[in-house]
């Protein structure tokens, strides 16, 4: 009887300890989005979709999940996807555990993709929200907006996107101010100045937008 005794402790000791080696780490919503922001940066956008699918899995409501899988299916050229998914992330809140602004990211993923598909109104809609935004925020210094997650892509990446979207619709006053902007930004010795009024003041501001497009490289 002693000896069935310890041969039934021993079985329970066994199953608790295998219990426990059995017990799988679940991957946090922060972990998950983390994966996914590392994966964007590597180039790997399926992956980093995918992370950023799962991580709203565990939480349908976490604003910087929606903004991931924008700019990971921008970057997979899924336009009408990418604006979804950024559309659905304005309902939300900032999550505390993001330093970046992500309402800042999902405006200028929003201004990017609606110039790509050629919607210029909805463009100049979310472009003009960042810039007046920063803008109003900074005083002293120049506005300025850095995406969190590719330092290479900023506000003037965005005034560029306005700039081209205002000429297209005719706008060629605001164009002109957001060229202005860059020209002086890139290099404060230089000024550019176009008549809006004349077919060869537009040609030198149609010139001058392919020239900053090369420039800064737009996504």
């Amino acid at each position: 009887m002693k000896y069935l005794q310890t041969i039934i402790g021993t079985l329970t000791v066994l199953i608790l300890l295998f219990s426990g080696c059995r017990k799988i780490h679940e991957a946090s919503n922060l972990e998950l989005t983390e994966y996914a922001w590392e994966q964007y940066e590597l180039g790997n956008y399926p992956e980093s979709y995918t992370a950023f699918k799962e991580a709203l899995t565990t939480d349908s409501t976490y604003q910087d999940g929606y903004n991931g899988q924008g700019w990971a299916l921008g970057k997979l050229v899924q336009v009408d996807s990418c604006v979804f998914y950024f559309s659905a992330g304005l309902q939300f809140i900032q999550p505390k555990d993001v330093a970046a602004n992500v309402k800042h990211e999902i405006w200028a993923g929003l201004t990017f993709a609606h110039q790509v598909a050629g919607q210029d109104s909805l463009a100049i809609l979310f472009g003009n929200l960042l810039i007046t935004d920063i803008t109003d925020v900074v005083v002293t210094e120049t506005a300025s907006w850095t995406f969190s997650h590719d330092d290479g892509l900023n506000h003037l990446d965005v005034r560029l996107s306005l700039a081209t979207a205002n000429f297209n619709r005719g706008a060629f006053g605001a164009s002109l101010s957001h060229i202005e902007s860059i020209v002086l930004e890139v290099d404060t010795s230089s000024t550019f100045i176009a008549d809006t009024t004349t077919v060869l003041g537009r040609q030198a501001m149609a010139a001058k937008l392919e020239e900053l497009h090369d420039l800064l490289a737009l996504p």
